[in-house]
């Protein structure tokens, strides 16, 4: 990626799931509801008990989300201080942009 220039990030992020995923079963615990009703979820690969959502934060190809847990802080700072995934770059935090787009709705 280019400084200034946009890119796909979510696609990419898809791509490195499918990866990690890709011949394994997936095992997911859920841990609670969020605000828009959406199962919370702690998911693990069935054959060797990888922690998916770690593993994805780690990578940097998600956030942890602050408002329900801050297990994942480490595995961020991990990403973000050896500029993985997301961190290669800029981005806009998903709650901020959630919250710009409902300002222009």
């Amino acid at each position: 990626m280019i400084a200034s220039r946009s890119w796909r990030c979510g696609a990419a992020a898809t791509d490195a799931l499918a990866g990690i995923l890709r011949g394994h079963d997936v095992r997911c615990e859920p841990t609670g509801i969020d605000r828009y009703h959406r199962t919370l979820a702690h998911c693990r690969r069935a054959d060797d008990n990888l922690d998916i959502n770690g593993w994805m934060v780690r990578e940097g190809w998600a956030v942890a989300y602050r408002q329900y847990s801050y297990a994942y802080m480490p595995d961020e700072m991990l990403a973000r201080l050896a500029g993985r995934g997301l961190w290669a770059g800029t981005f806009e935090m998903p709650w901020d942009f959630r919250h710009h787009a409902q300002a222009y709705r």
